[in-house]
Formats: C-alpha cells, structure tokens, sequence
C-alpha cells in the first residue's frame, strides 16, 4: 500500500488493516525536516509506533537529500523494530522537487551515489527505494541504473511517469520496461493499477513482476 502524506497515517493504517487483507507492506507517508542527531518529535514518534499493523508489516519512509539524515533515522528504525527504511526520490511536487529532494534528485545521479555509497556502508536493516524514471525526461533512468545497480538495495519501486507529469497522462510502459530489463534489485510496479482488469492487463506485458505498489487505486475504492 503506497504511502500518502496527510492520509495513510497510522490511524488509517490502523483501520484498514482490522478490515481489509490483501497487502503484505503499509508505507507510511514520509520523515522529512528532521535534523540527524536531533529527537524525533512526540507526533512523528506516534507515526512510528506500531511495526506491524494486525500482522502487515509497516515500512517508513523517508524524504531527504542528507545520507546523515537518512542514516540517522535508520538507525531509529532499527531500535525500534523496523526491518526496512524506503528511501523516497519519486515525490513528484514541486515544493519537493524544486530542492533536489524527491524526484528533484534524479537528474542528479551523483548526488544518489554519493548519498547511497554513505547509507548503504553504515544502515543495517533493509534499505529500499521509491522513484520515479526520472524529472524532466525518462531517459535519466539511464544514469540512476548503474549507481542503483552497486548497491545490494532490498527493492526499487518505480512509478512509470517522470516527475513533471505528476499524475497526469499515462504510464510510460516502454521506459520501465527498459529499465526492468537492467536494473538488478527486485522491481516494483506502480502507477494506475485501479482495478483486476487494470492489473491483468499489466500481467500480461510483465509477468516477471510479481511487486506491485497500489496507491490510489486502493484509496478510491
């Protein structure tokens, strides 16, 4: 289940999972605005209270651009039972973007290395990330594969639109693909999965992929 800021928040994690079975991961909506060193507030420690949720297991996720930052809050993943910290350079919003957070980093691919070489030596627990296949344009996927690639990262979730596009258009099937074919970690889809037909017809092309995040789909049923 994707995270959404303001929405998926543990109260509604919460809920749906006493309800509804289907999903083996809750992602919770992200960390960011934290400084490396400094206590977690008493909300944000509310949000992480609970590592699973009636047996769905809850990931948090994390918005930054500092790998001390990053680092930091892995590190209080990991003592308070979390098993995997997801990594998130796919928020498309300008407000992010425009700061070379979220998708606003993936026209820089030595920033992710830079970033990835320092977290991958020092977090213990599972490190996954969530992008999209690029900015401005999809072909930045072609630099990010390679860095993504020399790193034993847990899973790369990739949502088939480029940042600009939010959540207009239509997936770019062709570029993930594309960057299916090469990059080495275990892949994720996401991106206008609304319904069985919608799903099917996505098995059809990819049935190598056996991870699928759903977002909005869910939320709006």
């Amino acid at each position: 289940f994707a995270p959404f800021q303001g929405i998926t928040t543990h109260v509604f994690r919460g809920v749906y999972a006493r309800h509804f079975q289907g999903v083996d991961k809750l992602y919770t909506p992200y960390f960011a605005n934290f400084a490396a060193g400094c206590s977690l507030s008493p909300a944000k420690l509310k949000a992480l209270k609970q590592q699973f949720e009636n047996g769905i297991e809850v990931i948090p996720q994390v918005l930054s651009k500092s790998a001390d930052e990053i680092v930091w809050l892995a590190q209080c993943c990991e003592e308070m039972g979390f098993r995997e910290l997801n990594w998130n350079i796919g928020c498309p919003y300008p407000q992010v973007a425009n700061k070379k957070r979220g998708s606003g980093i993936l026209p820089y691919p030595e920033m992710v290395d830079e970033i990835l070489q320092k977290v991958m030596q020092e977090v213990k627990i599972a490190f996954s990330i969530k992008c999209r296949l690029g900015y401005l344009s999809a072909s930045e996927m072609d630099s990010l594969i390679p860095v993504f690639n020399r790193y034993p990262i847990h899973e790369v979730t990739i949502h088939a639109r480029i940042g600009k596009q939010l959540y207009t258009g239509t997936p770019d099937w062709e570029s993930f693909a594309n960057a299916a074919s090469r990059i080495k970690a275990p892949l994720v889809y996401n991106g206008d999965i609304f319904s069985a037909d919608d799903f099917n017809l996505f098995h059809e092309r990819f049935s190598e992929i056996k991870l699928i995040m759903l977002g909005r789909g869910l939320l709006s049923d």
